[in-house]
């Protein structure tokens, strides 16, 4: 079957693509077309948006906006503000943490429970709460960030910023 389709091709490729004969004209060439008449270039009726700086965390919102004086000075506060959360949080991790296991460990050598293993956990554990909770009550907030944004974007609208 494989030997009739080779056959086949052998004998319909000549017939389908012969050669043009002498005594036949040739056909002519296409037609080229002419190009569109080019339009003319319009103005800019609007000026190009300026390009949109994207904050990254609040050391970066204090150092766009050190040109500013006053923005600068509220954003460099609340960078201030965001590192010493930062502070608190990890001290209070320590510390509370700290007391925890010294609580452990006695009460692990001892074999029983007394009244520094008991409040010494106690106090552990709850030192680590309160210190991640007034490192959260210190920390600024996103609406901290979009307000000085939106300052910084109605005093310099050639350079925006998006929190």
């Amino acid at each position: 079957m494989r030997n009739l389709g080779c056959l086949l091709l052998l004998i319909v490729i000549p017939i389908t693509i012969r050669p043009a004969r002498a005594d036949e004209p040739a056909a002519p060439p296409p037609r080229a077309e002419a190009p569109p008449p080019a339009t003319p270039a319009r103005p800019s009726v609007s000026p190009p948006h300026p390009v949109v700086l994207y904050i990254q965390d609040w050391a970066h919102l204090a150092e766009v906006t050190r040109s500013d004086e006053q923005i600068f000075s509220r954003a460099d506060d609340l960078t201030d503000r965001e590192s010493g959360s930062r502070q608190i949080a990890v001290v209070g991790f320590l510390l509370g943490g700290s007391l925890a296991t010294v609580a452990t460990v006695s009460r692990l050598s001892t074999d029983h429970w007394t009244d520094f293993t008991k409040w010494g956990l106690a106090a552990g554990v709850s030192g680590a709460a309160v210190g991640w909770a007034i490192a959260w009550l210190v920390a600024p907030s996103h609406s901290d960030l979009v307000s000085v944004v939106n300052e910084w974007n109605q005093r310099h609208p050639d350079r925006p910023l998006a929190p």
